[in-house]
């Protein structure tokens, strides 16, 4: 994602409208700002994912204390969420509950 967003920043640091000379945004190196725009694409993806990561770990641990309140049955999970944890590999409840 950062890389994308430095891509793009250098595409746009490219134009004429900062390379000409006689512009007043004239730029005599683009490396700064490409680097600050990564920088930022890094912050703003590190912390969406976070958010992300913490909303799946929620989902799970909710999971893992209604199979333990429910004797191994989890009885208020969805089907879809039910069914893939439940099945194949893992057997009845997860282990870790």
């Amino acid at each position: 994602m950062a890389l994308a967003a430095g891509a793009l920043a250098f595409v746009f640091t490219n134009s004429t409208e900062y390379t000409d000379i006689n512009s007043a945004n004239y730029l005599t190196s683009p490396l700064l700002p490409v680097l600050l725009t990564m920088l930022i694409a890094y912050f703003v993806a590190s912390c969406f994912l976070a958010v992300y990561e913490m909303g799946v770990d929620t989902i799970l641990l909710s999971f893992c204390e209604d199979c333990q309140q429910n004797d191994g049955d989890a009885k208020l999970a969805p089907p879809l969420l039910k069914e893939a944890l439940e099945g194949g590999v893992l057997g009845s409840c997860l282990p870790c509950c």
